[in-house]
């Protein structure tokens, strides 16, 4: 007999570059997240959202997925915080929050592919 164990990478779905569509700060069309494998059981990112007065801000991410569900902390120049995406069915775009140390409330972040 003949055991067979495939391994399906962990995250996958979530590697690329995804627009982020909405969240609590100012948003241009030109606000971007690249997700990449860190390891196989962890995702990097990096990402570039526009704030009203601060112009172009950059930033990075870290996570594990987990029943696809990507959460983890992020960081950029002006703040930190903890971040959970979820992914929807059809892998194209996601709904989330974040919350940032200096803030006690909780804002959106959701993207599409």
């Amino acid at each position: 007999m003949i055991i067979w164990k495939i391994y399906v990478p962990v995250g996958n779905e979530w590697v690329g570059k995804w627009v982020i569509t909405s969240g609590c700060e100012s948003l241009s069309e030109n606000d971007t997240m690249m997700i990449e494998k860190a390891n196989k059981d962890s995702l990097n990112g990096n990402y570039t959202v526009k704030f009203y007065k601060q112009g172009n801000i950059s930033g990075k991410l870290r996570g594990k997925v987990e029943n696809g569900v990507f959460n983890g902390n992020w960081q950029q120049s002006n703040g930190k915080g903890s971040f959970e995406f979820k992914i929807s069915a059809d892998k194209k775009s996601f709904v989330g929050t974040y919350t940032r140390e200096d803030y006690k409330g909780i804002c959106t972040w959701n993207g599409k592919k």
